[in-house]
């Protein structure tokens, strides 16, 4: 009985997946930024005239996202009633996959303190990379949050690539003399990230629970 239970525990070690960490050097960028684990170890004793060992080596890489933007507010100083168009924001974007862009909390500026005859500036955005910009293009702040902008995975967007954002404000007479304001939230999700890579962009604890044993 015993030496059966000595079979099947040597079984069930043999069977188990062993990943283990090795060190990492890096000739080019950040020693931190990659991980490797060495696993499927083999062996073979006996006279065999010809082995074939197979040898398998695996990259998965994650998706990452370098952004930039040249600003996150406008501010206004406007005289006198009319509709004018700022000088835009420029946005830069770099990654390896899909990016997908989303808006939230956009509305028309509303008076900031007290009461108006009218409280609110209309106020419509557009992307495009320089004046004039056709009236299609130009999307009244709250139906921004209903937009949904894919950059697809491409060499320019390996490169980087950019966009320029306006926003156009309509100041009517009836607009008080004081402060509008709004403020809303641009929204940027790798489409493609790995499920080792946690939410802050780190590795996940568990990382060797990742190895496979695919060739």
């Amino acid at each position: 009985m015993r030496r059966l239970l000595l079979i099947m525990l040597a079984l069930v070690v043999s069977s188990m997946f062993f990943a283990e960490f090795v060190e990492v050097y890096a000739y080019d960028g950040d020693p931190n930024n990659a991980k490797a684990f060495v696993s499927m170890g083999d062996s073979g004793y006996c006279n065999r005239h010809v082995w074939e060992i197979p040898m398998t080596l695996e990259v998965q890489v994650a998706q990452w996202v370098h952004w930039n933007l040249t600003g996150t507010k406008w501010t206004w100083f406007v005289r006198k009633p009319g509709t004018y168009v700022a000088n835009c924001i420029t946005a830069t974007l770099q990654s390896n996959s899909d990016l997908e862009i989303t808006f939230s909390g956009f509305d028309h500026l509303k008076y900031a303190t007290g009461t108006s005859v009218n409280d609110t500036i209309e106020v419509e955005y557009a992307f495009g990379p320089q004046l004039p910009i056709p009236e299609n293009i130009w999307t009244p702040a709250p139906e921004l949050n209903y937009v949904s902008l894919l950059v697809p995975d491409s060499q320019i967007l390996h490169n980087g690539v950019t966009y320029k954002l306006w926003n156009r404000i309509h100041v009517e007479r009836c607009n008080s003399a004081s402060t509008y304001r709004d403020s809303g939230i641009i929204i940027l999700t790798l489409k493609n990230q790995k499920p080792w890579i946690d939410d802050e962009g780190d590795y996940v604890e568990d990382l060797e629970e990742y190895v496979n044993s695919q060739r």
